[in-house]
């Protein structure tokens, strides 16, 4: 059982990677940020996660990257830099050795893990997912800047919901108080659905200095976004959310600015899909 102080440590290695993705990383920056000496710090990783830690920062630079290639419309020089990669030559190799394709092969041809995803599923979940589309209603708004205040989650559970509800409640003093789901994965190139997950809700503008006890925080800058909103039970959010952003790009509706989807649900279930978009 992985101590509570140790996911600790994980965590935050993991937000510093999240937050400085177009960034160089130094191996100093993570142990510093997860309180271990400068030689402890890939061990521990690689005890805790079972994956090397350059690996990791690695594969998440490149499916971040392999998910904006699909469904953004920056070009493959900007999403390498994007990625935290400096030249499009180091881009590319580094594309290559991943996935075995070039970025160009890749942006044009390949399926998604995703799309593998959704044909190995129950046949009525496709027409499902795009009746939710059909009937879901849209508009396009700009959402000024908001401070995030999440904990992480390895899946959706009724438990974690509740506690994040309850101290949502207690941060804005509103019995109807929204929570906040999103996903620092790139759920495109996820093959088995399982996502972490990042359950919070949006302080109020006077409290975005203030920290909450067990939480993370992360701000969010204004921007425009397609918002979908929706009745639909919490398991299918993940799947529906690809959908939401597959459906958009190949209708030349959207593109996506980045992939920090997120999803905010008012009780009992009813939901709205923000997209970042350009």
């Amino acid at each position: 059982m992985k101590e509570p102080f140790h996911l600790h440590r994980i965590e935050a290695i993991e937000h510093f990677i999240e937050e400085h993705i177009a960034e160089p990383i130094r191996l100093q920056d993570l142990s510093d940020v997860a309180c271990l000496s400068y030689h402890r710090v890939r061990h521990f990783f690689q005890e805790m996660k079972g994956e090397c830690l350059w690996q990791y920062v690695k594969r998440f630079r490149l499916e971040y990257a392999a998910g904006l290639l699909k469904h953004s419309r920056y070009s493959i020089t900007d999403i390498g830099e994007m990625s935290g990669y400096a030249t499009k030559y180091s881009f590319s190799k580094a594309f290559r050795q991943q996935f075995n394709n070039s970025p160009s092969t890749f942006q044009q041809k390949i399926e998604l893990p995703a799309d593998t995803l959704l044909a190995s599923c129950n046949p009525t979940l496709l027409p499902n997912l795009e009746q939710c589309f059909r009937s879901a209603t849209a508009q396009i708004k700009v959402i000024p800047a908001f401070t995030f205040c999440y904990r992480r989650f390895s899946h959706l559970e009724a438990k974690g919901l509740e506690e994040v509800r309850a101290t949502a409640m207690q941060w804005t003093s509103d019995s109807s108080a929204s929570i906040m789901i999103t996903s620092p994965d790139v759920i495109c190139m996820q093959r088995t659905g399982l996502l972490r997950l990042d359950i919070g809700f949006s302080l109020p503008e006077k409290e975005r200095n203030a920290s909450a006890t067990g939480f993370w925080k992360k701000q969010y800058p204004a921007g425009r976004y397609a918002i979908f909103s929706f009745q639909e039970e919490a398991q299918k959010l993940p799947l529906l959310t690809y959908w939401f952003i597959h459906q958009g790009v190949r209708t030349g509706t959207f593109s996506v600015r980045n992939h920090s989807s997120v999803v905010r649900v008012q009780f009992p279930w009813h939901v709205e899909l923000w997209i970042p978009i350009q």
